[in-house]
């Protein structure tokens, strides 16, 4: 079976409209029990089944590492995007998601590359800032300057945002007035179901075409 495929953003890039949501590989606390092994076959027929577009965050727990680990040799076969502005390492004792930021241009920057490594990758597809920040903690954290150096770098090719739908959309100015170049704005969009949900990449003008990004483990 063919999967369609649509433009993602103002990316330019093509992508499948079923997508994979890689947050429930983050494992216990916060999500299923899943071994490394499961996750390999898993992350496999992902790719096997023509999905085209991997989408995980630095706060998705081991996501990260086990999509390098198991996808790291088929790089090249698959749109990646993660995410900047999480903190790195472990949430403080007792929190609960959604965890706290850090817009920081250190630690955006020591995220990129945090996720560089755990990813097996030399560049990132799409980083989107978690959470849709406001303008004032963008610029006070010098968040797009960040970005815009990563990108020269060549460690990133496109920037975005990410969080609930009615935050980007209401946030979209604030994006622009900061001369962020978003190429894609994400949007989640709750649900009856814990383990997928659809995901809207939005144009500048809050519009966009939906793409489901399945987080299920029986997906194969």
């Amino acid at each position: 079976m063919t999967i369609e495929t649509g433009p993602l953003g103002r990316t330019g890039a093509h992508v499948t409209v079923l997508g994979y949501g890689a947050m429930e590989l983050r494992g216990q606390p916060w999500g299923p029990r899943i071994e490394d092994q499961e996750a390999g076959r898993l992350l496999g027929a992902v790719l096997d089944g023509g999905i085209s577009l991997i989408d995980t965050s630095i706060d998705y727990g081991r996501s990260e590492e086990l999509i390098g680990k198991y996808l790291g040799h088929r790089r090249d076969e698959y749109f990646l995007a993660s995410k900047c502005g999480c903190l790195l390492g472990d949430p403080p004792a007792g929190a609960t998601p959604p965890f706290p930021h850090d817009y920081s241009a250190g630690n955006v920057r020591a995220g990129v590359e945090q996720s560089l490594r755990r990813l097996c990758t030399d560049r990132l597809d799409l980083v989107q800032v978690h959470m849709s920040p406001s303008r004032a903690q963008l610029e006070a954290g010098g968040t797009v300057e960040a970005l815009l150096a990563l990108r020269e770098e060549g460690k990133i090719r496109f920037t975005g945002m990410s969080g609930i739908r009615h935050c980007c959309i209401k946030r979209l100015r604030d994006h622009e007035a900061v001369n962020l170049p978003a190429d894609v704005h994400s949007a989640a969009v709750t649900t009856g179901t814990k383990r997928a949900r659809p995901r809207v990449w939005l144009s500048r003008s809050g519009r966009g075409r939906e793409i489901f990004l399945s987080n299920d483990h029986a997906i194969a």
